[in-house]
């Protein structure tokens, strides 16, 4: 059984429980709307790197994006995602206006989080099956998923041929 973890406050763990009971066993974990992280740069920084990497593996097997697409790359993936949304029917603009997330982490009881997380120390940290979690995920078809973050670009080069297959 893998696990993953949960860093939090006990002010979020007393929310996340609220409306749990006999009949309501589970509890609800809160996401956060991507626009609302603690670190705007964090995301940009993340897309530049992914763009910089979409732009290698063009130039690598010769694909040619779309001149709109290619005048843009320097903006940000939000900003393309509203460039290319002509009004809020379009499927793209959908997509990048209800993105939430849910931060785990794989080490358990560690310092970083404790601090960053879980209130210098003072909150919790939820030990989680990642199985149990991903079948409810992939049981509610909700356009969910669990997926390791990749950090800087050595990481997101190491996935390359994972982009390039998606």
């Amino acid at each position: 059984m893998e696990h993953i973890y949960h860093y939090t406050t006990i002010d979020s763990l007393l929310g996340m429980t609220s409306n749990t009971n006999k009949n309501n066993p589970d509890f609800t974990l809160w996401a956060s709307h991507f626009s609302c992280l603690n670190d705007p740069q964090e995301r940009r920084y993340g897309e530049k790197i992914l763009m910089d990497v979409i732009n290698e593996l063009e130039e690598e097997h010769g694909i040619a994006l779309d001149e709109r697409i290619r005048s843009i790359e320097n903006n940000t993936l939000s900003e393309l995602y509203s460039l290319l949304a002509d009004n809020e029917q379009n499927p793209m603009y959908a997509k990048e206006k209800n993105k939430y997330i849910i931060s785990f982490s794989k080490q358990k009881d560690y310092l970083p989080m404790w601090s960053m997380y879980g209130k210098n120390g003072n909150g919790v940290c939820l030990e989680l099956d990642q199985t149990l979690i991903s079948q409810d995920i992939f049981e509610r078809k909700t356009g969910t998923r669990l997926a390791d973050v990749w950090y800087g670009r050595s990481s997101v080069e190491a996935h390359k041929t994972e982009i390039f297959e998606n």
